[in-house]
């Protein structure tokens, strides 16, 4: 008899059940998936899970690295406030410059304790951040749980070399998306590049975009797709976008099977990966540079300000969370371009 499933990743079927599994730092439940061959073995994994978190904190002297490791990996890696880069980035920094460097008992670290070790680092300014980023992030969940009081609100983060930080915005030519709509054929390829040029949608918003979004006049923004879940936009707010006569053209001639728009053979979410990597097959065939996917909606930002539409509208296409991140777009734009824009403006006091 085979195993009842209700869960299908790639062609594979699991049972799958959801727990709560602690909370992040602002108070929100946190939640992880278990996953089985059936129900009774996914209630298992979740039962060898809770085994294992329980001798965690029935160990008053457990190193910093046991609860962080913990950390990171059950409660970071799964936290819907920040987005996956942003959960990458931490990662990276705990794995490279914490993990077995500073390993004193929990129930040992002083506020020095954290101090002496951030002036001890031979980093730059911008990865110091991350690391007590994530530092801020583990003390705020371990004070919550009632395990260890939030040192690290009395460490100063010390000063570190800053890193130079460039404000060139990669963009694609006119040259460039001419070459690509002249040569791409493939239907869902095509369809993903008219989007992200004409929205500026993430990589995350085009996997997790249904037809349903697509209202008469509009696009509504509002999921992501990130480590086989749908979540939230970054920023957690919606938004919504006018569809351009290129997007409405091509979503007719686009098939509609299923619920979602870019969907495997199978009616899984096409992978994010799978994606760049079709993207890139197909840059390198007609002879272009290859870019990341940011690109379109650097693309569509910079198109926004050179024909002057005012920045605070620009920044709720963009979705950005502030103007201040749609700035920089705009300081891009060449005196030539500002000119342009200016002239299209009405000359209300000419006479006729």
């Amino acid at each position: 008899m085979a195993n009842r499933t209700n869960y299908e990743i790639n062609g594979n079927k699991y049972w799958r059940i959801k727990r709560v599994i602690g909370h992040s730092p602002d108070g929100k439940p946190i939640h992880k998936y278990f996953y089985g061959v059936n129900r009774k073995d996914a209630l298992n994994k979740y039962d060898e899970w809770k085994n294992e978190k329980d001798n965690i904190y029935t160990n008053n002297d457990v190193p910093f690295s046991d609860l962080a490791d913990y950390y990171a990996e059950n409660v970071l890696s799964v936290n819907s406030s920040y987005t996956q880069n942003t959960i990458d980035k931490y990662l990276y920094h705990y794995n490279r410059f914490v993990r077995g460097k500073f390993n004193p008992l929990v129930s040992e670290i002083k506020p020095m304790t954290i101090q002496k070790f951030y002036n001890s680092l031979d980093v730059t300014y911008s990865t110091m951040s991350a690391i007590h980023k994530f530092m801020r992030g583990f003390f705020k969940w371990a004070e919550q749980n009632s395990y260890r009081p939030d040192f690290s609100r009395s460490v100063l983060l010390p000063d570190k070399p800053r890193n130079k930080k460039s404000n060139y915005i990669i963009t694609w030519s006119d040259e460039e998306i001419k070459t690509m709509f002249d040569a791409i054929e493939k239907c869902n390829l095509r369809f993903i590049v008219v989007l992200a040029l004409y929205t500026g949608m993430r990589m995350g918003e085009v996997q997790g975009l249904k037809f349903s979004d697509f209202r008469d006049d509009y696009l509504l923004i509002e999921r992501q797709y990130q480590n086989g879940s749908f979540v939230p936009t970054k920023g957690k707010e919606s938004r919504v976008v006018p569809i351009h006569d290129a997007v409405r053209r091509e979503l007719e001639r686009y098939p509609h099977n299923g619920e979602y728009v870019f969907t495997t053979h199978n009616g899984n979410i096409m992978d994010a990966r799978n994606i760049r990597r079709s993207l890139n097959r197909f840059y390198q065939r007609i002879g272009i540079e290859p870019k990341k996917f940011h690109a379109f909606r650097a693309t569509f930002c910079t198109n926004l300000c050179k024909n002057g539409v005012p920045i605070q509208t620009a920044s709720k296409l963009m979705g950005h969370k502030s103007v201040d991140v749609t700035a920089k777009y705009y300081a891009s734009v060449s005196l030539d371009e500002k000119k342009h824009a200016m002239d299209m403006l009405p000359d209300y006091g000419k006479k006729c």
